[in-house]
């Protein structure tokens, strides 16, 4: 394999003559075992608030989890269009070459032929994927070029910049043959059913052991003085609801999720997490009342704002994957903060 990385490096892309001054650039290739038919959709969609990069997501997506399927919103791309690469703004690749299904050339703005940019000291560079029929399968060969000024300060960063580039690349390679291929079903699958509760669930934790630890230590003070019948049957019912719209949630995101299909009906057309709401605001409280205890306010609060900070990750994924539907959702719903 490296014999034949070291071959390719020498070899002639789309884009190359973009960046005849070149001073750096990496080649590297995968086999896929499908056409360059089936490979070709699921690079039209790559950027930021499309479908992901297809790398390591916390570094190069914000941590919105890449796309698992083909997105046919995303399936039109243009010379000149732009995949973004933060969560807002105009910055991003600019598509230099498109010729589907051989090759799609990413990169600095200035380099179509319409446009004037900087040729001195400003960095540019391109990014090309050329996937090349080997009878029903396809050779994706990835290579970047920078042109840039020669300086100290470039000879330091080279290093850096070309380990990380390692890293990434070959990481959206592997990631890239296991969705074409059909591999990442499953671990596509788990990773949307878990969503941001792993995130939620570790920024939570600790927050219950203490409250839990306290209220050993300390349970005069959590008592809400031997809970009154009014109360109890506050509690009771608050526990009763909030276990329903966990239970009902699940049997959902099970049933719904491994179709693919946007879950807008049972408690999803009331508010956007139910299984989330129902633990912090109604389960976690619930329980504490019945042990005559208030601990569980203050962790259900925690949790439900643990919550809204990380299931922002979770829309912007569902709204690359389901688009106008999402959006049609969000307006429909009743209480879009719960």
């Amino acid at each position: 394999m490296a014999l034949e990385r070291a071959a390719l490096e020498h070899g002639i892309l789309a884009g190359d003559a973009l960046l005849p001054k070149a001073r750096f650039q990496r080649t590297h290739y995968v086999d896929i075992d499908a056409p360059p038919e089936a490979v070709w959709p699921w690079l039209v969609q790559m950027g930021r608030r499309r479908g992901g990069w297809y790398s390591w997501d916390l570094l190069d997506n914000g941590g919105t989890p890449s796309v698992g399927r083909i997105v046919p919103e995303l399936q039109t791309l243009a010379v000149g269009d732009i995949l973004p690469i933060k969560a807002q703004g105009p910055d991003g690749f600019s598509v230099l070459v498109l010729d589907p299904p051989r090759a799609l050339v990413l990169g600095d703005a200035s380099l179509l032929a319409e446009r004037e940019g900087p040729h001195d000291i400003t960095p540019r560079g391109t990014w090309a994927f050329s996937l090349e029929r080997r009878g029903g399968a396809t050779r994706l060969v990835v290579r970047v070029r920078v042109e840039y000024e020669p300086s100290s300060i470039t000879a330091l960063l080279r290093p850096l910049v070309s380990g990380l580039h390692e890293l990434m690349e070959q990481k959206q390679l592997r990631t890239l043959k296991r969705l074409v291929e059909g591999e990442l079903g499953a671990p596509s699958t788990l990773r949307a059913l878990v969503g941001s509760g792993d995130r939620i669930g570790l920024t939570t934790l600790p927050v219950l052991a203490l409250g839990l630890l306290l209220n050993v230590l300390r349970p005069a003070f959590f008592s809400v003085g031997g809970p009154a019948l009014p109360l109890v049957v506050l509690a009771a019912t608050m526990l009763a609801l909030g276990v329903a719209l966990w239970l009902s949630s699940v049997v959902l995101l099970l049933t719904r999720v491994p179709r693919k299909e946007l879950i807008t009906v049972g408690p999803y057309a009331v508010m956007k997490h139910p299984l989330y709401t129902g633990v912090a605001l109604l389960v976690l409280p619930a329980v504490g009342l019945l042990l005559d205890s208030w601990v569980g306010v203050p962790i259900g609060l925690w949790l439900y704002g643990a919550s809204r900070l990380f299931w922002a990750d979770e829309e912007r994924s569902l709204a690359t994957e389901f688009g106008a539907r999402w959006i049609e959702y969000s307006r429909k719903v009743w209480l879009p903060w719960l």
